[in-house]
């Protein structure tokens, strides 16, 4: 079946499934049976066939991620690319391992032009080996699609920085290089790709790059050939190939390469791309498809002829499709006009509005942009909205130049001074814009315009005094409105003086219940009252209203942290500073949030911007560089904290963070440094001081840490957090029954310190001496028999190394207090306890933890061996089929599905797992048993 065939077919499929499931005449087929038919369907280029059977597991088990995986892999061999990037973007989502998807996702992103998308996606710590030094590769792609170099030097550099020498950080920087005409240093980066021992194609295709800029045809032609033999099927070479070829006018030797690629592989996706781009490149035509028939398509209601010929009507309907607040078909009609009439600027404002309501800003300033010397002579408030869709887009010089124009048009008008505090606020030059504030308020102080400004901006930055100064001229002038009353109302919830802004609110509320700042006033104030769901309720019903609202959607996001949706909270957080930039409150919870959740890129790209903004905010830098840390760039790390040292009055939580990026980052003296500083400045704070004793005990400064210790205990003898700090300091100096004493000691003083018996725990493990933690533990744990941690850990210490009887006892009575999103790891420890002495109780257990958690790699690798044992290894293989999309590392789970394979006679799968697994030369508790089940495969007829 040929690829247009089979894609079509698939297509077909997709919109049918649901028929299908519906008018299914024969029973279910079992959701292992199918999905291993379809894996074979696969391997056999079976497509079609493939496809319907994963289409059947989906059907069964809408959440099993094998098939996600399969199904993407499905979409993306047979060129379906917006379904594969929504199909692997769903496994993601759903836990599956981007070690195994990468490659071809990166790919679809790629080829569907989604650039930035793809450098907004982290993986953390997630990729391994070749697949991490392939993701930056697919970085530096998606940099180079975007037109940005150095972002892409970036990258490879990263290559280099993992692996030495590598070709891919190589080739790419040599291709950099040849851009930049620097042939000498590309020559030189090309060579040292070829030392490696496996010839690759994609050096010899960069070195024909490199001498076909040279001008050198010839020996261009040598190394794409070469690259074309070990790659045949690569579009880049094969279009490099045939280029050099028409660059030296042999059109000929062109097309038989054409010819013999299309006789290999007749359907092949990038081969139809190469002969397009020959003809192409031999053809004048090469528009294949007129801006006009896309259109045609959207509109397709109504007559071609008639569009054409009535170019009004699309004005027409663009202005109805407005004032039905429809803004997608207002956008596409008014786009429509401005291709079959001539544009104007009326046409160019209400496309300008029908985009800024759908959230394309960008759209709006580039329809808008062109008419700007227009709307600075005729239209001054739609100049002045031009200016603010420049500073959205970050576009500050293209505002600064129309701020000239009109300062040059209208002098110092109210209107244009303001704007010209909003630059400055753009710029990072907040005093400057205060200044202006300042003088605008001496200036105009009748001028409602101007008042309101000064008193929402200081409000906004939490400063009521001077927000009160504005306020009380506006409350003095307009006494009786409604909008100067809430503006009060704001500055109450401010000062929390929530008893005085209630009766005031609601005086406006009830004259105006619409008034939309009232009503986020109102949600304010219960959020200050705690009362999260009615706040909520006001706020998501602002939110329909206006869906780009900057203080409702920061509103929301902070109630879901609080909730503890902390996804949700991100997802509003990212979108307010897509839209509106950096800002000190918003950057600051975004970036908590994105730590919560492990998106370290996406906090160092918020701290980024907020530090450009404001270069001087300390906090900001010492945050960045502690998120360079987490994602190991330490060069990086290293550089921002140099930028404090030019910031003289750092505080204090900023120079203990300082410190301790320092002493990760392995800088002994600078951590010691900025610590005393913070210590010099506040001697007497004791926490201050446990945190100077921290670093000197990480600097192995014992002594020091010793006498200031025992200055401490003098004078609080009885502090269980000095005391905890002796324990720490004993036990660094490997005094482990003088550490035990201490923590000891910490829990005379305070039963409820649960890190002290953490610590008697891991001394009494050191030790391997368990008795008087033992007895501890067990009598707090019966005096305190609700109490989660000394219970837990009690359970711990016996599962480990006591008793496994009394370990599944205690497992058991924390069931029943655990919460529910925790009660999943306690039965699937307790399936793992009963596993060899009890094989069907365990597999009772696992199931009840597979039903709580049944995405968690563990719980499914528990599930699945203890259906395998207990002789339902058919049931177990999708379970560990999923555990191990979920979890490509665990080597024992690994040889837990191919003893399941096996068992089952897919002997071949089995041995190739095994073999892998064998080689990796790691070690791993069943080593052994992997060994023997090899040799039994390969020795079995």
């Amino acid at each position: 079946m040929s690829f247009i065939r089979t894609a079509w077919v698939i297509c077909l499929c997709v919109c049918f499934s649901t028929v299908s499931t519906v008018n299914a005449q024969s029973e279910s087929t079992p959701i292992n049976d199918e999905y291993e038919a379809a894996v074979v369907h696969y391997q056999d280029k079976a497509y079609k066939e493939a496809f319907l059977s994963v289409q059947n597991v989906l059907r069964d088990s809408p959440d099993y991620l094998p098939a996600y995986i399969l199904l993407g892999s499905l979409y993306f061999d047979n060129g379906l690319l917006e379904r594969a990037d929504r199909t692997y973007q769903l496994a993601l989502d759903k836990g599956a391992d981007p070690n195994l998807i990468f490659h071809n996702w990166a790919d679809v992103l790629l080829k569907l032009r989604k650039a930035e998308y793809l450098l907004s996606i982290s993986f953390d710590n997630k990729l391994n080996g070749d697949v991490l030094i392939d993701w930056f590769a697919a970085r530096a792609s998606a940099c180079l699609q975007l037109g940005r170099s150095i972002c892409a030097k970036r990258e490879y550099d990263e290559i280099l920085a993992r692996a030495h020498n590598h070709p891919k950080g190589l080739n790419g920087l040599a291709l950099l290089a040849i851009d930049n005409g620097l042939y000498e240093n590309a020559d030189s980066l090309l060579n040292t790709s070829m030392e490696n021992e496996i010839k690759r194609a994609e050096t010899l295709w960069a070195k024909g790059v490199l001498e076909k800029a040279k001008g050198n045809l010839v020996d261009a032609q040598h190394f794409f050939n070469e690259a074309f033999l070990l790659a045949p099927n690569d579009a880049r070479v094969a279009r490099s190939l045939i280029d050099a070829y028409v660059a030296a006018a042999d059109l000929d030797a062109a097309l038989l390469v054409t010819e013999d690629l299309l006789l290999e592989t007749k359907d092949d996706l990038y081969v139809m791309f190469v002969n397009s781009w020959l003809t192409s490149q031999l053809d004048t035509l090469s528009n294949i498809r007129p801006q006009l028939e896309m259109i045609s398509q959207r509109l397709s209601t109504v007559p071609d002829d008639v569009m054409k010929s009535e170019p009004s009507l699309f004005y027409l309907r663009g202005m109805v499709a407005l004032m039905q607040r429809n803004f997608e078909q207002a956008r596409d009609n008014f786009m429509a006009y401005t291709v079959y009439a001539d544009s104007d600027l009326q046409t160019a404002i209400l496309l300008a509005t029908a985009n800024m309501a759908l959230g394309d800003q960008k759209a709006a300033t580039l329809g808008l942009q062109d008419h700007e010397d227009k709307l600075v002579k005729e239209n001054l408030q739609q100049a002045i909205l031009l200016g603010s869709l420049y500073l959205q887009n970050k576009r500050i010089y293209k505002a600064v130049n129309l701020l000239e124009k009109l300062q040059a048009q209208y002098g110092e008008r109210v209107e244009v001074a303001l704007f010209a505090v909003r630059i400055s606020l753009a710029r990072g030059k907040s005093e400057d814009a205060v200044s202006m504030l300042d003088s605008l308020l001496s200036s105009f102080e009748h001028n409602r315009q101007v008042l309101q400004a000064y008193a929402l901006y200081f409000l906004d930055n939490g400063n009521s005094e001077k927000a009160n100064v504005a306020i009380a001229l506006l409350l003095e002038q307009f006494p009786d409105d409604l909008t100067v009353k809430n503006i009060r109302v704001a500055q109450l919830l401010m000062e929390k003086r929530l008893d005085e802004a209630e009766p005031l609110l609601m005086e406006v509320l009830t004259a105006s219940p619409n008034l939309f700042a009232a009503r986020y006033n109102h949600a304010t104030l219960l959020v200050n009252r705690n009362k999260l769901e009615e706040a909520k309720a006001i706020l998501e019903a602002l939110e329909v209203e206006k869906s780009n609202d900057f203080q409702v959607l920061l509103q929301l996001a902070n109630i879901n942290v609080r909730e503890g949706n902390v996804e949700l909270a991100v997802s509003r957080y990212n979108t307010l500073l897509q839209r509106y930039g950096p800002s000190l409150n918003v950057t600051f919870a975004a970036v908590a949030a994105f730590n919560q959740t492990g998106d370290y890129q996406r906090a160092i790209s918020a701290l980024k911007s907020l530090e450009a903004n404001e270069p001087n905010n300390a906090l900001a830098i010492v945050q960045l560089a502690t998120f360079y840390i987490k994602v190991g760039d330490k060069e990086r790390a290293k550089s921002t904290l140099m930028k404090l040292t030019l910031i003289f009055d750092r505080p204090v939580n900023v120079l203990v963070s300082e410190s301790q990026n320092w002493l990760a980052l392995g800088d002994t003296e600078n951590a010691y440094q900025s610590m005393q500083k913070a210590h010099k400045m506040q001697p007497d704070n004791l926490n201050l001081q446990l945190q100077w004793v921290k670093l000197l005990m990480a600097l192995n400064k014992v002594a020091d840490a010793q006498s200031i210790l025992n200055d401490l205990l003098s004078r609080n003898p009885k502090n269980p957090f000095v005391l905890f700090k002796m324990g720490e300091l004993a036990q660094l100096k490997g005094e482990l029954d003088q550490a035990r004493s201490y923590f000891e000691a910490v829990l005379d003083e305070d039963t409820s310190f649960d890190l002290a018996y953490a610590k008697l725990y891991a001394v009494s493990v050191n030790t391997q001496s368990f008795e008087t933690f033992l007895e501890r533990l067990s009598q707090r744990v019966e005096l305190e028999p609700e109490r989660y941690f000394t219970r837990n850990l009690l359970a711990q210490y016996h599962f480990y190394y006591g008793n496994a009887e009394q370990a599944r006892l205690h497992y058991d009575v924390l069931l029943k207090s655990a919460q529910p999103d925790t009660q999943y790891a306690i039965y699937n420890r307790l399936a793992i306890l009963t596993l060899s002495s009890e094989p069907e109780n365990s597999l009772a257990l696992a199931t009840e933890a597979y039903k709580r958690n049944p995405t968690n790699a563990d719980v499914l690798h528990t599930y699945g061996w203890a259906l395998t044992v207990n002789n339902k290894a058919q049931e177990a293989l999708p379970i560990l089929r999923e555990a191990s999309v979920r979890d490509a590392t665990s080597l024992s789970l690994q040889y837990h599905l191919a003893y399941t394979l096996a068992n089952i006679g897919n002997r071949v799968e089995a041995k190739r797992i095994l073999i892998t697994l064998l080689n990796k030369d790691e070690v791993f508790a069943q080593k052994q048993q992997a060994q023997d089940l090899l040799a039994e495969l390969n020795g079995a007829v």
